[in-house]
């Protein structure tokens, strides 16, 4: 199994973290951050296209779990979008149908690189592949306790 222990952890703007609400007027989500709105993992298995990804440290990322506690603290799992290009991801991609078939599943979930790494995706008619290991992204402590001492000011 693979270890989150070794994954880079980034803290960002809660509000990028934000589920938002369904207005049912608009049919859409409102107040949702990128980086939730970028889940797509249920894309990712069906093969179909994801979701608009994210940006972060020049970088396109896109969500592939979201995991929340009872505290309303949340840590969202992502991975970087690479043009599949050869000359851009260097190493052997596949599909997830591919990746997942192996050794049932086991190949996938020990892979030091991430489970969705080398995964090949969809993205505005463009091959990207996911490239890991993932990054963690967390709500900026700093930012959160600066909102909370705003609400007695």
């Amino acid at each position: 199994m693979n270890s989150a222990q070794n994954w880079e952890t980034f803290g960002v703007d809660p509000t990028r973290l934000t589920h938002g609400t369904y207005s049912h007027d608009t049919e859409e989500q409102i107040g949702e951050g990128d980086i939730v709105a970028s889940y797509s993992a249920d894309r990712i298995c069906e093969g179909a296209p994801i979701r608009k990804p994210f940006g972060w440290k020049g970088a396109l990322w896109v969500c592939v779990s979201i995991q929340g506690r009872g505290d309303g603290a949340q840590t969202l799992k992502a991975y970087r979008l690479t043009p599949a290009a050869v000359f851009m991801f260097t190493g052997e991609a596949t599909t997830y149908g591919r990746k997942v078939s192996i050794e049932e599943g086991d190949f996938a979930r020990s892979d030091p690189q991430g489970f969705y790494h080398a995964m090949t995706v969809q993205l505005g008619g463009e091959n990207m592949v996911l490239t890991g290991p993932p990054a963690l992204f967390v709500a900026d402590e700093a930012q959160r306790a600066a909102e909370q001492l705003a609400l007695f000011a």
